[in-house]
């Protein structure tokens, strides 16, 4: 199973996270790149922790925003 591979599957398999269906995940060796946009700050900031959690991350750059209410 590759780095992107992981990321989706463990953000959906997360109550916390399994809400957050307007992000991409791009990966190549250890690096990664999460695109897209969250609710809010606690959205952000939950994806950033859990993602740094996966085993092979050693790089990772979020070009996330908050969505507009």
């Amino acid at each position: 199973m590759t780095t992107q591979s992981k990321i989706y599957s463990m953000l959906q398999a997360n109550s916390e996270t399994s809400h957050l269906t307007n992000l991409k995940v791009y990966g190549h060796g250890g690096g990664v790149t999460l695109l897209g946009t969250v609710p809010s700050h606690d959205d952000l900031v939950r994806v950033y922790d859990l993602v740094r959690e996966v085993d092979g991350v050693h790089l990772l750059k979020m070009m996330l925003s908050l969505e507009k209410k």
